[in-house]
């Protein structure tokens, strides 16, 4: 039986090779092609400069005197203007989204700083401080000019969560500026990538910023010093909003005013204990309103006695144009 066996072993190979050559191995199945999980590190897609006409229709301006530029910004969204280090920055907010006990919204932030000075460490791109491999993925890169300047533009996305973002980088004779927008895509923070470019399209240095409807003068209105926070607004339209000691600095709202009655009412808001503000209002260069009582981190109004918890301390303001 084990003959048998050995015997038709032999005649099978026989059967498959020729004399003298070794059967044929099976042809190998070709390697797996490899294929990347995230998009090339630059893909150039077009860049559409934004019709203003066909983004945000209501519109407020915030005018930095110290960083030499203003920019518009949504009426919805919220604006302070701060002194980091050597930069004056302005932030943008847009309305927030309730995450638990965290709030969330849409950034956009604006820095100027001299151009023989360092600029504020956040005044760079979010990664910046990581090696290639970590950096995020840049969707476009492209170059335009605004109000004169050439700026270069650069959208950019993460590998690692659900953010995009996007900067800018120009400079005029003796500034340099740079614009940063944080986009959230968990709460459809996207929708508000436009406004990144609408505050592009708005960009003025002060030097060449439109006279309004009030001919040669201009008026400016400033939130600072709150404790809890400060509101501004003008004929029942809120125009800026601060947090605890925030400074929006100087806000322009000289494109806003009708002609006629410009009513401007501010308001001190109040979570806790005592409470502090400074609000004011210039023409021109000349401070034509100020109300402040208290100051913030250093001691409340009134011999810093405690004050119920709401909205406080409400002041009016008219202004009258012919």
């Amino acid at each position: 039986m084990i003959r048998i066996v050995l015997a038709g072993i032999a005649l099978f190979y026989l059967s498959v090779a020729a004399p003298g050559q070794a059967p044929q191995n099976p042809v190998p199945s070709p390697a797996p092609e490899f294929k990347q999980d995230f998009p090339p590190q630059v893909t150039n897609l077009p860049y559409i400069r934004p019709n203003p006409d066909l983004l945000f229709k209501t519109m407020k301006a915030i005018r930095s005197e110290a960083g030499s530029f203003q920019v518009s910004y949504p009426t919805d969204w919220t604006a302070a203007s701060q002194q980091r280090d050597n930069s004056m920055v302005v932030f943008l907010t847009s309305p927030c989204e309730r995450d638990d006990d965290v709030f969330n919204s849409a950034r956009v932030m604006v820095c100027s700083t001299a151009i023989e000075k360092r600029a504020w460490n956040d005044c760079t791109e979010r990664d910046s401080h990581l090696s290639e491999m970590y950096k995020d993925i840049v969707r476009s890169r492209t170059e335009l000019v605004i109000g004169g300047l050439k700026v270069e533009r650069v959208e950019t996305a993460s590998k690692h969560d659900d953010g995009v973002f996007y900067y800018a980088r120009f400079t005029s004779k003796d500034r340099k500026f740079f614009v940063r927008g944080n986009f959230s895509t968990s709460f459809h923070f996207e929708q508000y990538t436009l406004v990144f470019d609408q505050v592009l399209v708005s960009f003025q240095l002060l030097g060449t910023a439109k006279q309004g409807i009030s001919g040669s003068n201009r008026y400016y209105v400033r939130v600072s010093g709150c404790d809890d926070g400060g509101k501004a607004y003008l004929n029942n339209r809120l125009i800026v909003g601060v947090g605890f000691d925030e400074d929006s600095n100087w806000l322009d709202i000289t494109e806003d005013l009708a002609r006629g009655k410009g009513e401007i009412k501010f308001e001190v808001l109040n979570k806790t204990g005592a409470i502090t503000y400074l609000f004011q209002v210039k023409k021109n260069d000349t401070i034509v309103f100020e109300e402040t009582c208290g100051k913030a981190r250093v001691v409340g109004c009134e011999n810093n006695r405690a004050f119920p918890v709401g909205t406080l301390r409400q002041f009016t303001y008219t202004i009258r144009k012919s």
